[in-house]
């Protein structure tokens, strides 16, 4: 009987108590909101007035307050720490909602979150709930060092702008509660059962989810459905399976977090993943890639364009979904990376977008905001015309930039081939080695090395059958990943150039035009200048450039060569339009590339582009093998041909040959 469920608070005396129980396991609600008392009374074997009486209360109970509910209508908000956010959320976080924070690594998602935990426990006239949070992370657990930084330099600012508020977040740490699930099944428990308990026995005002995504994406393998092209495939059909599953639990997830977020009277924040997606120049209005720009939050043409993770399903269960973007490293020289915070779509505030930038106390907006939206208020309080003008950061100083390389091998690497990862290494000083990996099949295991050595790019050489060599490319940890073959490589050593270039020198990419032709190789070279490209400031790079690598495109393959710059001062007789002579000199190494695939995740997820033309080495041994065997057996079926001929073709006995004649 699901009545207990529907109606959970329904209040029967105790004397009607025994009656409803037995007669409850034998009809439905559904039952008793459409059948006649008469047809209740006949199954449940109750007088007709008892039926009466049941169905009154399952209607009473099932039908919501309405008089109570327009008394609480009224939207209270958290505070963000910083006015300017505040005013472009109309007042800041609203309670009751459950909200989807999503963007890439490094992005500064968890410090967004940090920063909420401390603003949930300001007193109520600076904006918090004086309440406590719930932080439930999926993977490294919460940062406290940083969570106490925060809370110093929050407590110094508000104290500055507010000095008769008596503040004091010293104990900040005693009311954040922390939970760290390591599978799928240990997240649904937390959530389910420990979860609204600690919210009526803590005084919860915020719930954080960090992140969604990553029990979700290892426990369901939907990559089959992209991969298989015929769903009678049987892999195709426990993909769809895994899929269908997957979607399942999404809904019951949101479901139950908009319950929690409304009966308690709390904001629940999700932190979500963003995947690479790969657009195509057909695209008409009517595709889903170009109608998910509305909910996915990256404009047509925006490049690089992501996704958020869970689908078009899990965009359904949220209230409110809100991007944190960070621009590329390698577009900006003097000065770290810009910030901004964009709203995607919300039922309280309209989308917009503003620059924000992370500081000692956590994220503020700049002091120059371009609005979206022209009217963002908030009970009379305008965002765009609030002075904000304060003495601004020294931005003239240089941030260092923590882009690292993880480079590693298999087993079964050769002498040649470990000489070639050498070159590499020498040219990336922004990389960490590792020792050789010893599993070639569950390469997502990566990720965890990656996160040892605080390491957001992967360079992965599989050997295979000590001859054939891949490279496996990825960013940690929500992807893409790429997959080559290597072929022609040649080390420095094998090349005996006289050219060189200092070891820690940035160095110029270049790229042949047949990269922005297609966008597969236009995700393959943001990919390369991410893991090739050395950023300024980078750790043991030096700050000057000296040497070019080259990615040229062509014959379907991915030719990478290393040219010195070379500078010469010419003698007495120069030409009167230079002063210097600068050509390129080869100083390798040098290695052909096939592009094998391209997974949406790190080291996993659908096929986004697969090589269809591509044969593997094995395969190509095989069939000369194959060819060799044939040959063999042709000349085998031609020399008993030739026997059997040669018997055919026997000259007939002559009767007048002397041994005829005279044999006896």
């Amino acid at each position: 009987m699901d009545l207990w469920q529907t109606c959970p608070n329904m209040f029967c005396g105790n004397e009607m108590q025994i009656v409803f129980d037995r007669a409850l396991a034998r009809v439905s609600t559904l039952d008793l909101l459409t059948l006649d008392p008469i047809e209740i009374s006949r199954k449940t074997s109750m007088t007709v007035m008892e039926a009466e009486e049941l169905i009154c209360r399952v209607v009473e109970g099932c039908i919501p307050k309405v008089q109570k509910f327009l008394l609480e209508e009224e939207k209270q908000f958290l505070t963000t720490g910083d006015r300017v956010i505040d005013g472009v959320l109309s007042g800041g976080i609203p309670l009751g909602h459950v909200i989807e924070i999503a963007g890439e690594s490094g992005t500064g998602k968890s410090q967004f979150c940090m920063q909420l935990c401390l603003t949930v426990q300001l007193p109520r006239v600076l904006g918090g709930l004086e309440r406590g949070a719930i932080y439930i992370s999926t993977e490294t657990g919460l940062s406290t060092k940083r969570l106490f930084e925060m809370a110093q330099g929050l407590t110094n600012r508000l104290k500055q702008e507010y000095p008769d508020v008596d503040l004091c977040l010293d104990g900040v740490g005693d009311r954040v509660y922390c939970a760290t699930c390591v599978d799928l099944e240990e997240q649904d428990h937390i959530i389910h059962f420990q979860l609204p308990v600690a919210l009526e026995r803590y005084n919860a005002g915020l719930v954080v989810l960090d992140n969604i995504t990553t029990h979700y994406r290892a426990e369901y393998d939907i990559s089959k459905v992209y991969s298989q092209t015929k769903t009678t495939n049987n892999t195709a059909k426990s993909g769809l399976v895994d899929l269908v599953n997957r979607s399942r639990d999404l809904v019951r997830l949101g479901a139950h977090l908009r319950s929690l977020a409304s009966k308690h009277h709390c904001a629940i924040i999700v932190i979500n993943q963003v995947s690479d997606k790969i657009t195509y120049s057909t695209e008409t209005l009517l595709d889903l890639n170009y109608q998910g720009a509305w909910f996915q939050g990256w404009s047509h043409g925006e490049y690089p364009c992501k996704v958020p993770s869970l689908g078009f399903v899990w965009s359904n269960n949220i209230h409110s979904r809100i991007l944190l973007l960070r621009s590329t490293l390698y577009e900006i020289s003097h000065m770290s990376p810009s910030r901004a915070l964009r709203i995607v779509f919300s039922p309280f505030c309209a989308p917009a977008q503003i620059d924000i930038e992370i500081r000692y106390e956590g994220k503020k907006a700049k002091k120059h905001v371009k609005f979206n939206s022209k009217h963002i208020k908030n009970n009379g309080y305008d965002a765009e015309n609030e002075d904000v003008s304060k003495e601004a950061d020294d931005l003239s100083g240089f941030k260092k930039i923590r882009q690292k390389v993880l480079v590693l091998s298999s087993r079964g690497i050769t002498f040649r081939q470990r000489h070639l990862m050498k070159d590499l290494v020498d040219m990336l000083p922004h990389s960490k080695k590792d020792t050789k990996f010893d599993m070639k099949s569950k390469l997502y295991h990566l990720n965890e090395v990656a996160e040892l050595y605080n390491c957001n790019n992967i360079m992965f050489f599989e050997a295979r059958k000590h001859q054939d060599l891949y490279i496996w490319m990825t960013k940690v940890p929500n992807g893409p990943t790429v997959k080559f073959h290597v072929q022609n490589a040649h080390t420095m050593d094998d090349l005996h150039l006289t050219g060189n270039c200092l070891k820690g020198s940035r160095p110029i990419l270049s790229f042949d035009a047949g990269f922005d032709m297609e966008p597969h190789m236009k995700l393959v070279k943001e990919l390369f200048s991410q893991i090739m490209g050395v950023p300024k400031g980078s750790r043991k790079s030096k700050p000057f450039i000296d040497h070019v690598l080259t990615f040229s495109y062509a014959d379907h393959k991915i030719w990478f060569r290393n040219y010195q710059i070379v500078e010469k001062t010419p003698g007495k007789k120069v030409s009167s339009y230079s002063d210097t002579d600068i050509s390129l000199v080869e100083i390798g190494p040098r290695f052909v590339l096939t592009l094998i695939c391209v997974l949406e995740g790190s080291f996993g997820g659908p096929v986004i582009y697969e090589n269809k033309e591509f044969i593997t080495p094995s395969k190509m041994r095989s069939f000369i093998r194959k060819e060799k065997l044939n040959k063999y057996h042709n000349r085998q079926i031609a020399m008993a041909e030739k026997s059997i001929k040669k018997k055919e073709n026997v000259l007939p006995v002559n009767p007048l040959n002397n041994n005829v004649l005279f044999k006896d």
